[in-house]
């Protein structure tokens, strides 16, 4: 099991990473060396796409395999808006798509986006035709039904 979690001081100016760890179901937990961001930081859930770890903040996508060691992409700055600074809730499909609903003030109703990635750099905004924005997201899941339930 693994933990992602943020810690932002006072005024702002830094923000510390932690990853923590357990190999027991959650009985006991090892903290990572913590890591320190220069600025505020939001970021997404954690994610495991059956290779590694993959989570975003400040700007970035951060991977590992084994959630000690973390590598750290930019994104790509073309086409981000919100999803640069505060990337909501992320699911990835099983064919590797990632999709995102973006989380910060005032991005409900009218003024929710919805973004995909094929890499997790590179994010692209879906039209109006396909997202229907609504209350504010907190989860999103990817699963597989029946085709009978959709009739």
């Amino acid at each position: 099991m693994v933990v992602v979690g943020y810690q932002t001081a006072a005024d702002f100016s830094t923000s510390t990473l932690n990853v923590a760890i357990s190999t027991d179901m959650g009985l006991t937990w090892n903290l990572n060396p913590p890591t320190v961001i220069q600025g505020y930081i939001v970021g997404s859930n954690l994610l495991f796409d059956g290779n590694k770890f993959i989570f975003w903040t400040a700007g970035k996508m951060w991977t590992s395999t084994d959630a000690i060691t973390w590598q750290t992409k930019d994104l790509d700055s073309a086409n981000q808006g919100s999803v640069r600074w505060a990337q909501g809730p992320v699911v990835v499909t099983p064919s590797g798509t990632f999709v995102s609903i973006p989380s910060n003030w005032g991005s409900f109703y009218a003024n929710q986006q919805a973004y995909r990635s094929t890499d997790g750099i590179t994010w692209d905004l879906l039209d109006a035709n396909h997202f229907k924005g609504s209350h504010p997201v907190s989860k999103l899941i990817n699963a597989t039904i029946d085709s009978s339930y959709c009739k």
